[in-house]
């Protein structure tokens, strides 16, 4: 496993390490670490590090490879949390453009649906609902039809 793959692997299990490859593994291929960087931003607002993981998110090259929805909660997060609700609005907004499949689809759901860590999914949302980024009003469940 390289670098970039441990420090992502323990970012997803919520080890103290995972800072430390992810550091790694930008410093290797500053340019081709769009995992470990997007990991590493989120690292970092767990620890309360915002400014830090504003700086870390907005170096990020964007890409079709590999991070797809990844890119875009994290920039919504960052942003979040630094208090640039416009700015987090706008890459949620990309977010659902990109991948929503139903225009009812509630946040959860959908990033529950489009990425494989559901830690993560729920981080995100808790920080974008106290953000007020997102609906802080849960959906309502339709009626079952028999």
């Amino acid at each position: 496993m390289d670098t970039e793959q441990t420090g992502a692997y323990l970012f997803g299990c919520g080890d103290p390490d995972a800072e430390q490859y992810l550091r790694q593994a930008i410093a290797l291929d500053p340019q081709g670490s769009l995992i470990a960087q997007t990991a590493l931003a989120l690292t970092l607002l767990e620890k309360g590090k915002k400014s830090e993981a504003l700086d870390v998110a907005e170096r990020i090259v964007p890409s079709n490879v590999g991070v797809g929805p990844y890119y875009d909660m994290t920039m919504a997060m960052v942003y979040a949390a630094n208090g640039m609700i416009p700015q987090s609005k706008e890459a949620w907004n990309n977010l659902m453009e990109k991948y929503a499949t139903d225009d009812a689809l509630d946040p959860e759901e959908l990033l529950f649906n489009v990425m494989n860590n559901r830690t993560v999914a729920k981080r995100a949302i808790a920080l974008l609902r106290k953000s007020r980024v997102i609906s802080t009003v849960e959906p309502k469940t339709p009626p079952m039809v028999e």
